[in-house]
Formats: C-alpha cells, structure tokens, sequence
C-alpha cells in the first residue's frame, strides 16, 4: 500500500515537511502534475505549460495551499491539492479540495480515501483556522 505523505506549506502552521528540500518537493509536485494529466486525460493543461520552480517553491509556500501525495517506490502515485479560502458570509475558512487523482494501476487499493482522510485530519488539525473540508471533486 502506498505511502500517503502530506506536503504543507513551509508557512503553515500544520507544517511537516518530511521530504527535504524544497527542490525535492518542486520534484514531487512536478511529478504529481503528470498524474494528473494522465489521470484527467488532460495533457494540455497539465503538462503543456508546468511552473517553474521558483513559482512551485512560492506556491508551497502560502500558507493557503495545501498538497498530500501518495508514494510507492519513491515514486508519486497520487494527491490532492488544496485551497484555504476565506469566506465572506461569516468569518471563517474553507478547505476546498480542488484536484485528487490515483494512477489506474494503484485504484482500487484505497488510496483516495487515505487522501481524503488526510485532508480531513489536516482540516481538524487547522480547527482554529478552518471550519470543514468544503467539497472533494
């Protein structure tokens, strides 16, 4: 069973950055975009015109974004991102899941449940900060 591993922002409060460097997370996210595409079948919008890593490095390091992955054998078999959005109709935060994949060969073994568990437990951990995981797309 794969690894789900949280990626958090540098900045956030919940942070446990277990990987490393921020190059290595770059690499992970690069990585998690192609599982995207292929999952979506959407090549074009995400692979055609990928960050560079200086934006990847500013993005993971708001504290509104937010990125679980799923490894197996050191490689990236799926995720989730995420946004803490603000609300205006009461004074609070959201966590919206936005984008969450599993490459086929790894469905079926629980894997996007872990995720959404994941996000779940990130949502409580930022109890403070945010009212509920919102939607999973």
């Amino acid at each position: 069973m794969p690894n789900v591993q949280p990626l958090y922002s540098v900045a956030a409060r919940c942070e446990t950055l277990e990987t490393g460097s921020t190059h290595a997370l770059v690499l992970i996210v690069k990585q998690l975009l192609r599982v995207f595409a292929d999952a979506f079948g959407d090549w074009d919008a995400y692979q055609s015109a990928v960050p560079q890593d200086e934006y990847l490095r500013s993005l993971l390091a708001k504290p509104y974004f937010i990125v679980l992955v799923a490894v197996a054998s050191d490689k990236v078999v799926g995720g989730l991102a995420a946004y803490v959005l603000e609300k205006f109709e009461q004074e609070r935060r959201e966590i919206y899941s936005y984008d969450l994949a599993v490459q086929e060969l790894h469905r079926r073994k629980g894997i996007a449940t872990k995720l959404i568990n994941e996000i779940r437990h990130v949502a409580h951990e930022r109890a403070n900060d945010c009212r509920s995981v919102a939607r999973i797309r």
